[in-house]
């Protein structure tokens, strides 16, 4: 007799183990049906524990248990699978339902699978290997290593952050191998993924699956390896909850499973780079920290303008480059991080930025289309505010907007070289993605366009330009986060990628540290001062961040009581954080590693314990992106 844990597999049911008993021969991951509220629902088995191991808290529980009805089918997935999913929600302190069906569409568990799909099971070894490479020479691995797994008739599962990227892969592998090889991704329409999920099931020969997260679940018995591609990418943190990080739940899948894991980037996150270092993760080859320099890299110096010129978005140097490029038909890119005319507004009598009286964050100047006048809007909470407004802290008129916008850069240069074709993107101008497809396919067609864009423009695959350009460097560091050194690093290698020609950024501090190590190729020396300075300030990965955010209905001072009485010894830090779209109070915990990270085999059992113990209404964020 067994007693067996289950997930219901049901619509707008509480996404938490249910606990049922039987004798019969259930295996983790069967489906099964089970009875709850008088009705019988199908059931996913998550855990299997002996009733002789149970006994007394069996005994001592204040409910009846309830025995497993049938056996319906076996489950498409791996008792590994399931085990990293359990790991990965005890991990970022998760419900199992709640990480279970993030990553799994419900209709897939509910088919479960037949005698005829069951595969053999290949027998295989862990094992986790880095390679931090440029794309080119990962390219030419994956070409002859898919060659040779090929060859032992194993399949690969390259996973992938976004659509744009399992394009790109695409195209660049397909050739020799394109019977074999699957995109899976959100642009598919449901009759193509059916009809690719299809073929997985029936293909005889190895293939390989180039997928984005939302299909991990793919990852089938018959993979050998498992790539995880472009590593560094924020997009593998879900943005809403439940809040995890996927590369985790793929270190542990690829554990469980004893699969073979590829850790690939052509920079890796710092804490990949750290465990290398620490010889805590081998190589694929020795990891690359210089690269060959695609084309000419100019840094302009946005101080040096000369007497009486009035100040503009655009260098003198930037402008005329971008005239030489138009008079010969070339295209134009030019980056920013924000929309609207400009990201912040400042008083110049007290100092202060204007803020949303909502939410108290920054407003954004825009030009309103209909009557082309100027509006403060919060890109937080949409709040409207009229621009005839004066300061709310001193009453002043001395306001001044600051920052370089879409709309700002729109406007220069329609009126400053008014033969430019310009194209914005932005979510203003594509609020879907059909739009931004449109706009790139016009801005590609276009001899001598210019397109200046966000950071939606990244998502989706682009010719190589010409000429690119970062119009305002700086406003990078606007960001909060403690990875932002890293982000950008990456943004200026994506941003040269694009370009054909030349790579121009515009900035007012030319000495940055981060700049100077992009400019001279020493990506070793940009890893060594992160990782003193991250030392330096307790960041990971010499600690784990753990993000609790309460509920409206918790006060301050509860705040501050709850911080003290659980988490004194790892002295918390409370602040304001934003939280749909609304500013709250919150707690920021930094662990010590040696109590809680993705490698131990147990975390913290009494923190455990105190996390899984706050109200569901509470947010908790493990290894949050932004603090």
């Amino acid at each position: 007799m067994n007693i067996i844990s289950v997930i219901p597999i049901i619509k707008g049911v509480l996404k938490k183990e249910l606990t049922y008993f039987s004798s019969k021969d259930i295996s983790v991951g069967d489906i099964v049906t089970v009875l709850i509220r008088k009705k019988k629902v199908k059931a996913l088995v998550t855990k299997i524990e002996s009733l002789s191991s149970k006994k007394i808290s069996v005994r001592s529980s204040d409910f009846e248990l309830k025995k497993i009805i049938n056996i319906h089918s076996k489950s498409p997935l791996s008792s590994g699978f399931i085990e990293a999913i359990r790991k990965t929600s005890e991990y970022h302190v998760l419900s199992i339902g709640a990480t279970l069906f993030r990553l799994i569409p419900q209709d897939f568990l509910e088919k479960g699978t037949t005698k005829s799909e069951e595969r053999v099971t290949l027998s295989t070894t862990h094992e986790e290997l880095a390679f931090q490479a440029s794309f080119e020479d990962r390219i030419s691995f994956y070409k002859t290593y898919i060659r040779e797994r090929f060859a032992k008739k194993e399949s690969l599962y390259i996973c992938l952050p976004n659509t744009r990227d399992v394009e790109i892969f695409q195209g660049v592998l397909s050739k020799g191998i394109e019977t074999y090889l699957f995109s899976l991704h959100g642009d598919l329409s449901k009759k193509k993924t059916k009809e690719t999920l299809g073929k997985l099931k029936t293909e005889t020969h190895p293939f390989v699956v180039l997928g984005t997260p939302k299909f991990i679940y793919t990852m089938t018995n018959t993979m050998s390896t498992i790539v995880l591609e472009h590593e560094s990418s924020p997009v593998y943190k879900t943005f809403v909850e439940p809040l995890f990080d996927i590369r985790t739940f793929v270190r542990m899948f690829a554990k469980e499973a004893k699969k073979k894991l590829i850790i690939a980037d052509t920079i890796l996150q710092t804490e990949t780079i750290w465990e290398i270092k620490e010889e805590l993760l081998d190589t694929l080859m020795p990891a690359n920290f210089r690269f060959q320099v695609k084309n000419e890299r100019i840094i302009l110096d946005t101080k040096n303008r000369e007497e009486g010129v009035p100040w503009a978005p655009i260098t003198e140097g930037l402008k005329s480059r971008i005239e030489k490029s138009i008079e010969n038909k070339q295209r134009v890119f030019l980056f920013t991080l924000r929309k609207g005319l400009a990201p912040f507004t400042n008083c110049n009598d007290c100092k202060k930025t204007l803020t949303c009286k909502k939410c108290d964050t920054p407003l954004t100047l825009y030009k309103q289309k209909s009557s082309k006048e100027r509006i403060f809007v919060c890109n937080t909470c949409k709040h409207n505010t009229e621009t005839l407004t004066t300061c709310p802290y001193c009453n002043s008129w001395n306001l001044t907007p600051l920052g370089i916008g879409t709309e700002m850069l729109e406007d220069y240069l329609k009126e400053n070289i008014p033969e430019a074709k310009v194209f914005v993107l932005d979510q203003n101008k594509a609020k879907t993605k059909t739009q931004a497809k449109k706009i790139i396919k016009e801005y590609e067609s276009t001899p001598g366009a210019v397109m200046i864009a966000t950071e939606l423009a990244l998502h989706h695959q682009m010719k190589e330009v010409p000429l690119v350009g970062i119009v305002s460097f700086d406003s990078l560091f606007a960001i909060p986060s403690f990875r932002i050194h890293e982000r950008i690093l990456h943004l200026l290698i994506h941003l040269e990628d694009m370009s054909l020609n030349s790579f121009i950024v515009q900035t007012k501090n030319i000495e940055a540290p981060i700049l100077k190590t992009f400019k001279d190729n020493t990506f070793i020396q940009y890893y060594n001062n992160e990782i003193t300075e991250r030392q330096n300030f307790n960041y990971p990965p010499f600690t784990t961040l753990i993000k609790i955010i309460p509920d409206t209905r918790t006060s301050k001072d509860e705040i501050k009581k709850i911080a003290e009485k659980f988490f004194g010894q790892y002295k918390p830090n409370l602040f304001i954080t934003t939280h749909k779209r609304k500013k709250v109070p919150a707690i920021l915990l930094k662990v010590p590693r040696e109590e809680w990270n993705p490698r131990l085999k147990e975390v913290s059992q009494r923190l455990k314990e105190t996390l899984f113990g706050f109200p569901l209404s509470w947010t908790i964020h493990i290894d949050p992106e932004n603090t």
